[in-house]
């Protein structure tokens, strides 16, 4: 959406979206301004409750921006403790509501784009060979909405292999075109509740809760291909 912002409408202020789900990333002129704080709301209403308002505070400066959102899925109703809230049927996605600055609606035209360009384009499979790659030595990492690429060797052996994605933060992966999965090196901070404190051990407490990603071995070649879609800013 392109906004106008008036003078006495500039500065810091809250940029609240009402009907998103689930993580947001919030982009001003291309720039990522803010995200969607972590740990996520796991008990939600329906689409229509305000548990599906996310607000964000940021600065815009007077004039013309161009602001964008990246909606990103994380499931559906996966426990019994959230079954009694709302129905499955019920689930959305995306951003189907109005978003709001400093309490007065923005009006304008929006225009949706589903998926990621990398993506329709295969940036991590045959794609790859129609884009330019730059070496990480020209200081471009660490930035959001990154597409890296790395081969290695394949083992002499067959043996159970993974990749520590320390250091990066949240994204997508694939080997050899074959997705991998999601990655998202948030930390645990839930606190045992009472009648687990015996049973549960607090170890590694504020790492995140996964960071090794297991890479089949029948997917494995002699030279293989390691490709990363990072979302928020992590340095391979």
């Amino acid at each position: 959406m392109t906004l106008t912002i008036p003078k006495r409408k500039a500065g810091r202020g809250e940029l609240r979206l009402r009907g998103v789900a689930d993580v947001v990333h919030v982009f001003v002129d291309g720039k990522l301004r803010a995200t969607t704080p972590t740990p996520l709301q796991e008990r939600r209403g329906t689409p229509r409750s305000r548990d599906f308002t996310q607000t964000f505070t940021i600065d815009l400066k007077p004039g013309r921006h161009e602001l964008s959102l990246l909606c990103c899925a994380l499931g559906l109703i996966k426990g019994d403790w959230q079954l009694g809230d709302v129905n499955m049927a019920e689930e959305r996605k995306g951003f189907w509501g109005s978003a709001y600055w400093k309490g007065k609606r923005l009006t304008g035209q929006w225009t949706v784009l589903p998926g990621l360009v990398g993506e329709e384009a295969r940036l991590f499979d045959e794609g790859a060979a129609a884009v330019a790659w730059k070496d990480l030595t020209q200081g471009l990492a660490a930035k959001s909405l990154m597409w890296y690429r790395a081969t290695f060797p394949g083992l002499k052996r067959r043996a159970p292999l993974a990749i520590d994605l320390r250091g990066m933060s949240k994204g997508l992966a694939w080997v050899n075109g074959r997705c991998l999965g999601r990655y998202w090196l948030v930390a645990g901070t839930q606190t045992p509740l009472a009648w687990q404190q015996s049973t549960v051990q607090g170890v590694r407490v504020g790492e995140p809760t996964q960071r090794h990603y297991h890479l089949p071995a029948d997917w494995l070649e002699d030279r293989n291909v390691l490709v990363l879609f990072e979302e928020l800013g992590g340095d391979p």
